[in-house]
């Protein structure tokens, strides 16, 4: 989850927004890449616990990384 996060920050900021939608555009500047600061506010927002907010995290990263390998041949 950390090496999509940090790796591809550029292209999963905008797709983290359309995820969650309410968190805030201070909230990703916040987040930076860190699956920490993404995981509590998920938790502070959405009232996620820390394991579904880690578990939806993952979902949606590994989607990502599975669309991404395909589109470059992976």
């Amino acid at each position: 989850m950390q090496d999509v996060l940090t790796g591809s920050w550029n292209q999963v900021r905008p797709l983290i927004k359309s995820w969650w939608s309410q968190l805030t555009d201070a909230d990703l500047d916040s987040i930076n890449g860190r699956s920490e600061v993404l995981i509590s506010l998920l938790m502070e927002k959405y009232g996620y616990s820390e394991q579904q907010a880690t578990y939806e995290i993952n979902q949606r990263l590994g989607e990502f990384e599975r669309q991404h390998r395909a589109a470059i041949g992976f």
